[in-house]
């Protein structure tokens, strides 16, 4: 899925942080709290400071809040802390242009600030409908002018739920338009000759984003551009299922070295976010830099594990499978569909033993498949790699599509980790690497930490986050921010106590009406602020109840859910 790994981004400063090139992927955060509320805001940017945010990303919804932006940086610094500030902006131009001159860097989302009415020069304000790029240059040139005149950073920034009404009906709520959306803004800024530019396409859609990152890094590179690149995966959630979920999509493209700066967007206290970021950062610590990418390598084209043939439930159209231990006796793991025991011996749960071979090595592959090639062909293959070192993985990937062998094969990733966070986050990146890009009919998580055991549990986590199996109820949802009006982590843990068990139902908690019916649109119900005590809800992407009040919109949606 992930074409280019010879990227290599320009440097931009942003306050007194370098971005790109071969800097450290910097690890940034958003606050949640009033952007009026001064002190509040404050103590939280310095709780951020003290946990190793390197940026803060602020909302500013109306001049006030954008001038009051001035104020917390002058409060910062006049203690001595000179973090980076950004400004969120969405829909308002005007508040973008006043937040540029007070903060080092203003996040713009073109799917939602382009097409403004208000944008508009007064000639051209019936021409909304069909708008062209031309008509908004004007505007996107003011903005770049206050940025150069004060040294502030571009962030432009994507989101696969907010892309505009012109962009939807030319290529819909997809990767594609994600990039054009992504390509209009920045080539207006690179025609006037500014090029402070950061540029992220976040979906929680986890192929999207993925898709989307690399697409729009094969796009720059095409247009001779080379902006440093924001990776995150939006509305993540929170607990294990937000960890997976971010690790799934930031892991994969930062294994391929791109990435400059990741945001860990869980529904939690954002001070979590940041040992979150920092131990992904530290998993790929080396992999942004050119002499260690893993350009490494790729498997011929083509190649994919529905293509493979079927023996017994592993292969072919049979969903990807699951290993599990057994040894293992707790009840809280997912049951796991085929069953290693001693050695290499597995079974499913009907009893069927199944003939596996393993292999560690590429070259042991290939002497195999010459000597024996007519002789395997009621075998399993399992790849084993230990400690995040997929290249040999790949490489065997490569020799079956090049020899035309259609065996299943079933992926062991081994590794050594006490802590359990660190373990879910690494394999989370790494077998989301090879899930997305079509590799494997079945894999297995082993963890030595003075005994070997499995992580079933985990693997349906990765399975679901990166959409190739969905098994259990689904959340997604945002971090909540200066626009929510919510207690959104108490709403979802309360949804998720209710809502336990549920098959293959997608539930969506979200702050705002910014992104959120657009992120949610595939969700089968959604809860989404509109306002100030008030909660609107939504299933199948379309509205059924309007403006509820807070108090009575959580019993709303369980009543909603049950009648489904």
């Amino acid at each position: 899925m992930i074409k280019n790994i010879s990227y290599k981004s320009r440097v931009v400063k942003i306050g007194l942080l370098w971005l790109g090139g071969e800097e450290d992927v910097r690890v940034q955060s958003m606050t949640n709290t009033p952007t009026m509320d001064t002190e509040v805001t404050y103590r939280q940017i310095m709780e951020l400071y003290e946990a190793g945010c390197e940026l803060v990303r602020l909302t500013a919804r109306n001049i006030r809040e954008a001038e009051n932006l001035g104020v917390i940086r002058n409060m910062l610094e006049s203690n001595g802390i000179y973090i980076p500030l950004a400004a969120d902006i969405h829909f308002n131009p005007e508040v973008a242009e006043r937040a540029a001159a007070i903060v080092h860097k203003v996040r713009i989302n073109p799917g939602n600030y382009l097409d403004q009415q208000h944008f508009l020069t007064k000639e051209n304000e019936n021409k909304i409908e069909n708008i062209d790029p031309e008509i908004i240059r004007e505007g996107v040139i003011r903005l770049t002018d206050i940025c150069r005149e004060n040294n502030t950073v571009i962030r432009v920034g994507v989101n696969h739920g907010s892309l505009s009404d012109r962009i939807l009906r030319q290529y819909g709520n997809t990767a594609e338009g994600m990039i054009v959306s992504a390509m209009e803004f920045l080539k207006i800024c690179r025609d006037a000759s500014f090029n402070e530019l950061v540029v992220s396409m976040k979906s929680s859609h986890v192929p999207t984003m993925v898709k989307a990152t690399s697409g729009i890094v094969d796009a720059m590179i095409l247009e001779g551009m080379d902006y440093p690149i924001h990776l995150g995966v939006t509305e993540a959630g929170e607990g294990e299922d937000g960890r997976i979920r971010s690790a799934s999509g930031i892991g994969p493209l930062l294994e391929h070295g791109i990435g400059d700066t990741i945001r860990v967007s869980l529904t939690e206290d954002p001070v979590a976010e940041i040992p979150v970021a920092k131990c992904l950062v530290e998993i790929h610590r080396n992999r942004h830099k050119p002499a260690d990418r893993v350009q490494s390598y790729y498997a011929s084209p083509g190649y994919h594990y529905k293509q493979t043939k079927d023996i017994g439930i592993i292969g072919n159209n049979n969903p990807p499978r699951v290993i599990g231990d057994s040894s293992q006796k707790d009840d809280t793991l997912r049951k796991a569909d085929l069953i290693l025991g001693d050695g290499i011996n597995l079974k499913d749960h009907l009893g069927r033993e199944y003939s596996i071979i393993n292999f560690t090595d590429p070259e042991e592959l290939g002497k195999f498949l010459d000597s024996k090639k007519e002789k395997n062909s009621d075998k399993v293959f399992m790849f084993t790699a230990s400690n995040g070192y997929l290249l040999p993985i790949r490489k065997m990937f490569d020799i079956l599509q090049k020899k035309k062998n259609k065996a299943p094969v079933l992926l062991k990733l081994k590794y050594f980790e006490n802590d359990e966070e660190i373990l879910l986050l690494r394999s989370a990146s790494d077998l989301s690497s090879l899930i997305l890009d079509g590799y494997g009919n079945g894999y297995c998580l082993g963890n030595k930490n003075g005994k070997t055991s499995l992580h079933p549990d985990i693997v349906f986590g990765i399975l679901q986050a990166t959409g190739v199996r969905i098994t259990g109820t689904e959340y997604i949802s945002c971090p909540g921010c200066g626009r929510t009006n919510f207690d959104i982590q108490g709403i979802l843990k309360k949804v998720k106590e209710n809502t336990k068990g549920l098959d293959n139902v997608k539930i969506a908690v979200m702050g705002c009406i910014v992104n959120g019916p657009g992120e949610m649109a595939d969700a089968d119900f959604g809860y989404v602020g509109a306002g100030k005590g008030k909660v609107t809800l939504y299933q199948s992407g379309k509205v059924v109840k309007k403006n509820i009040p807070e108090e009575d919109a959580l019993e709303a949606l369980m009543l909603l859910i049950n009648k489904s």
